[in-house]
Formats: structure tokens, C-alpha cells, sequence
């Protein structure tokens, strides 16, 4: 008798949250028609639904927010605030869920181990730089993005993918729906005859512009090639083969030498891995590093590679940039060298905090060196410096810098332990895929940054928690 008492109370709660819902999604829409905002009728309808959704399917919706997050559309709310539509408003929902979790749930034994502290140092830096940024304001807002990717692409996965048919399904997602957003790409390039100066604008409004596409394609690579080896029944596995010959062709036609460089590295690390020498190629590329920075900074050796104005010029067909490339006249190469070198000046004067996250774009002409400039240096884009590791360093000072390559360091090595000890085919598979996915990362923001956008920084946090997590999950099916 009691329980039917509860469960009766239970339901007219229900029919009466139902009914005022009902009341004022009418209301909503009679003054969305009479102010002509026909989507403010669907705003109680969307929350409700969401709210179901994040509370009884929340691992369903994880996949979802990663099928996608390849079909997200940028779009800009102010001169100086943008976002990616809906992929993002979704992390805003998973972010505040994560930390309920983190502060109500026991906190999984992966968290404490060294890419989990990791992570937690480098962003309480950013934290910590914020504070002291020329530009609070800039830097808040930056600080405030970066906390749901790590909160949703990071810790919250540990909370809620368990299994290996979790995994498989989320990655099954994300390839279907890159794969929608790179024929929209592909289609539209086509139907401009591929032309080379048309890659840029060929994917809006999905795509920002050619390399973001590339190399969403390039890092989805080992993810088609581990699903292909794991595909259950094996039938199923001319299907991915298939998919990744797709991949190949949109990615030969997208024109970016950046993704043709991380399939070079990721090849590279493939054998590097299976060799078992990963700490000793990661010393020998610091300690070249160090001598090339030495070398370019002894007698101002790096005033020498100051380009010819009248020579540093845009290129009109893919043969003709690569050679300019080599040869020191392509115009987007001698840009991104006139803004390090802005950098490099910018380090020297800010060394431990920086100037504060995002903050580059607002001061760096003040440290400009004429002679480094081009013709596209006025930056009506606000674009950035184009390469993440400098970026750090400019922003949140040296200390910035070494956290994050302690963090590609670290998952890099825990990489290969758990390769050479796990007897298990799929987490070997899965370590290996992540170590490439991870590699391609690190390669293609040494001339671009862009852990901070959602379609290539979401799988940076993400890997990172299959890294950490990904051979418990696997073994459990």
C-alpha cells in the first residue's frame, strides 16, 4: 500500500511538471512568433530532453557528442568570443557532470597515476598564468574553454566507459560522422575541380579550412586501422578497410603538408615502438633541439633566415609551395617564421609566466622584427603563432612548456611499457593506435596549435585517457 502511495505521488508530480512544461512551451512559442524567433518555442522541449538524456543515457550521449564533433560549425558570438555549434555546448553540460562525479564518486585508481597528475599540474599553470596575463580577460576565457576539454575528454570517460564494446561503439561513431563531414569537404572541393586555392574555402561552414580537415583525416588513421584489426566478426572488416582507403584519397586531395608529415612520424614511431628505444629517440630529438636553439641564437644566427619580402609569396599550385617551401619563399612558411621569431623576443621577456594565456595575438607586433615580415603580417584573421610548443612558452612562460612535453613524454613511454608487458592483442593494438594518434599530435603542432580546437584537441585529452585507462577497458567486455 505504501509503495503505491509513493508511486502515485510519484506520477501526478510527473503530469504536473509535464503539464507546466506543456504551458510554457506554448507561452515560448506564441512570443517566439510574435518576436519572429521560431527556436525559442524548442527551448524548453531541448532542455527537457537533454536533461532525460545526460541522466539516463549519459554514455550514449558521449558517443553522440563524438559523432559530432566532426559535423560542429564554427560560429562567432563577438568580435572576440567564437564556438563550435553543438559539439561544444555539450561539453558545457558534461563539464559541471564531470566534476560531480570527481567530488561525490570514488576517484579511479587510473586518475592517480603519472599522465592524470600530469595534466592536473599543467593546467593549475594556466591557472596560475591567468592571474598574472596582460590581458585577464583574454586569458579567463581561455583558461575557462580548456577546463571542459579536460574535464569532458579527460576525466570524465573514467566514470562512465567501462567496457570494450563502449570504446568500440564511441570510435564506430566519430568515423561515421568524419566521414560525413569529409565528403561534405571532398564534394565541394570537387565540384571546384580540386583546385589547390580553393582548399581553403571549400569546407565552410564545417570546416575552418584545409588542415583542420587534414588532420582530423591523418589522426582518424590508426583509430580506422585499430578498428579494422578488431572488427568482431571478421567480416566486418572490409568495411574499415574501405573507410580508410576513403580517408587516403580525401586526404591526398586536402593539400596539406602537415598530414603527409604526420603519416612520415607516425610510420617512424611505428618502428621506434616495436624497437623498444622510445626514451632514447626522445633524448636524442631534445638534445638536437637544444643544439638548434643554441645555434640560432649564438651571434643572432637566426637574423640570417630573415626572408626576401618581394620573394616570400602565395603559391598557386602544390608542387610549386612544397619546392618555395624548401627553398625559403612560400609565404605561409615565412609568416609563421616572422611570428616565432615575434616569439622567441617574447620569451626573453616574460620567461616564467609569460604574457598570459591567449595573449599572444594582442602583443607580439610589439616584439615583431621588421625584417622578418611579409605580406600577410597585418593578420586581419588574429590567427595565431602556429606552433603549440612556442605558443605555451610565450603564454604561460617556459614552466608551461615542459609540463606539456612531460605529458607527451610520459604517455609516450607508458605507451610502450604496457605494449611490451600486456599479452593481450587488443591492448597492444590500442597502444600502439594511441601512441600514433599521439605522435601525429605532437608532429602537427610543432607549425600549428591546436590542442584548443574541438576537432583535433578533443582526441588529444581523449587519448590521453585511453592511454591511462584503455587496457582495463578493453579486457573487459
Amino acid at each position: 500500500m505504501a509503495s503505491d502511495a509513493i508511486n502515485h505521488i510519484n506520477l501526478r508530480r510527473l503530469n504536473q511538471g509535464l503539464y507546466i512544461s506543456i504551458v510554457v512551451t506554448i507561452a515560448l512559442v506564441l512570443i517566439g512568433l510574435t518576436l519572429n524567433i521560431m527556436w525559442l518555442g524548442m527551448l524548453v522541449p531541448m532542455i527537457l530532453t537533454g536533461a532525460y538524456l545526460l541522466i539516463y543515457h549519459l554514455r550514449q550521449c558521449y558517443q553522440v557528442l563524438f559523432f559530432l564533433i566532426p559535423l560542429s560549425m564554427e560560429i562567432t558570438i563577438s568580435g572576440t568570443l567564437a564556438t563550435d555549434i553543438p559539439s561544444e555546448p555539450i561539453l558545457w553540460l558534461l563539464s559541471p557532470i564531470a566534476l560531480l562525479f570527481i567530488v561525490l564518486s570514488p576517484v579511479p585508481k587510473q586518475i592517480f597515476m603519472p599522465l592524470g597528475g600530469l595534466v592536473l599540474l599543467h593546467f593549475f599553470w594556466m591557472i596560475f598564468t591567468t592571474f598574472h596575463a596582460q590581458d585577464m580577460l583574454s586569458a579567463v576565457k581561455y583558461t575557462t574553454a580548456k577546463s571542459w576539454y579536460i574535464l569532458a575528454f579527460f576525466f570524465l570517460p573514467f566514470y562512465i566507459l567501462h567496457k570494450r564494446t563502449h570504446l568500440m561503439r564511441l570510435i564506430d561513431w566519430y568515423l561515421l560522422g568524419l566521414l560525413l563531414a569529409a565528403m561534405y569537404f571532398f564534394v565541394s572541393h570537387a565540384s571546384m575541380d580540386l583546385d589547390f586555392m580553393a582548399k581553403t574555402s571549400a569546407g565552410k561552414p564545417i570546416w575552418r579550412n584545409h588542415v583542420n580537415y587534414a588532420c582530423a583525416l591523418v589522426t582518424a588513421l590508426p583509430l580506422t586501422w585499430f578498428r579494422f584489426k578488431t572488427a568482431i566478426p571478421s567480416t566486418r572488416q572490409w568495411k574499415y578497410l574501405l573507410l580508410a582507403l576513403v580517408f587516403l584519397c580525401f586526404l591526398y586531395f586536402s593539400y596539406a603538408r602537415v598530414a603527409y608529415l604526420c603519416l612520415f612520424t607516425a610510420g617512424v614511431y611505428f618502428i621506434v615502438l616495436k624497437m623498444r628505444i622510445t626514451k632514447w629517440v626522445i633524448s636524442l630529438a631534445v638534445v638536437m633541439i637544444l643544439l638548434l636553439m643554441y645555434q640560432l641564437k649564438s651571434e643572432n644566427n637566426y637574423l640570417q633566415l630573415a626572408p626576401e619580402f618581394n620573394q616570400a609569396i602565395t603559391q598557386e599550385r602544390f608542387d610549386r609551395k612544397v619546392s618555395a617551401t624548401l627553398e625559403g619563399r612560400d609565404i605561409s612558411t615565412m609568416e609563421r617564421l616572422y611570428r616565432w621569431v615575434s616569439g622567441v623576443e617574447m620569451i626573453k621577456s616574460n620567461p616564467w609566466t609569460g604574457v598570459g594565456p591567449s595573449n599572444f595575438y594582442t602583443y607580439y607586433k610589439r616584439y615583431s622584427i621588421r625584417s622578418f615580415e611579409t605580406y600577410v603580417s597585418d593578420n586581419p584573421e588574429k590567427s595565431g603563432i602556429h606552433n603549440y610548443f612556442l605558443m605555451l612558452a610565450v603564454e604561460q612562460g617556459i614552466p608551461g612548456l615542459i609540463l606539456f612535453v612531460l605529458v607527451g613524454i610520459v604517455s609516450l613511454l607508458h605507451v610502450e611499457r604496457i605494449y611490451h608487458t600486456s599479452t593481450y592483442l587488443e591492448v597492444q593494438l590500442l597502444m600502439i593506435t594511441m601512441g600514433m594518434v599521439m605522435v601525429m599530435m605532437l608532429t602537427l603542432n610543432t607549425i600549428n596549435d591546436m590542442i584548443e580546437v574541438i576537432k583535433i584537441g578533443g582526441w588529444f585529452f581523449f587519448a590521453l585517457f585511453l592511454i591511462s585507462k584503455g587496457e582495463h577497458i578493453v579486457r573487459n567486455t
